[in-house]
């Protein structure tokens, strides 16, 4: 009896252990993914607001509402995350993605499994800075924070094989979200055009049977071959 409890303490304890341990890893990721973007913002986010040069009245009127609905949601709700992503979606319409960014951050300092903090950062740093490592880590903590969003897995994939050059790990990222996500047409379709890319006829088919197999539940099968 003795010998019984003593092992089933030491599974408690053994899985109390991978709990801390997947924990600590996440916070560790999480604090050197902020560790890239400055901390906090002072002052007033609107102060440096500057309209590009000869935008029309039309382009013009949509900025302005954008800077007044993140103004009003600013006056109200100051410390809100979903504040914060105005006011960095707004920086970003303007083309100030390093306040952007700040911006994001602040959402993420307020709310640390803010998905669309880690997504929009992931997304300047994708489109608008080139900076494609970080992008991967950004669009990785998305993704610790929304397990089934099949959109962030073939933006994460499409920066692995095209910007990182790393074809295996954009297949891997993939294939994980194949697993997770309920509608799986996207992933599919971009698994077949990764492996059409790198000749690997085999997976391709396979992939293709698949997405028929899916599409055919609704009476309809899609020409996969020739996705790009």
């Amino acid at each position: 009896m003795q010998k019984k409890n003593l092992i089933i303490s030491l599974i408690i304890l053994a899985l109390a252990v991978a709990s801390g341990l997947y924990i600590f890893n996440k916070e560790s990721k999480i604090k050197k993914a902020n560790n890239m973007q400055a901390q906090g913002e002072t002052g007033d986010p609107f102060a440096n607001i500057v309209f590009p040069e000869g935008i029309d009245e039309a382009t013009r009127e949509v900025m302005q509402k954008n800077i007044d609905g993140a103004r009003a949601m600013y006056a109200k709700m100051p410390e809100a995350w979903e504040t914060w992503i105005a006011i960095g979606s707004m920086r970003q319409m303007f083309g100030d993605y390093n306040g952007a960014l700040s911006a994001y951050h602040q959402s993420i300092g307020l709310q640390s499994n803010n998905v669309l903090g880690y997504r929009n950062m992931a997304e300047v740093y994708n489109k608008n800075l080139n900076d494609y490592e970080k992008a991967e880590v950004y669009y990785k903590l998305a993704l610790e924070n929304n397990t089934i969003d099949s959109e962030i897995y073939v933006s994460l994939a499409l920066v692995q094989q095209y910007k990182l050059n790393n074809p295996e790990a954009a297949e891997k990222t993939l294939l994980s979200g194949l697993t997770r996500v309920t509608d799986k047409r996207d992933i599919l379709l971009r698994l077949i055009a990764l492996y059409k890319t790198t000749n690997q006829l085999d997976k391709q088919t396979k992939a293709e049977e698949l997405l028929k197999t899916l599409e055919q539940k609704d009476g309809q099968v899609l020409e996969t071959i020739g996705v790009q």
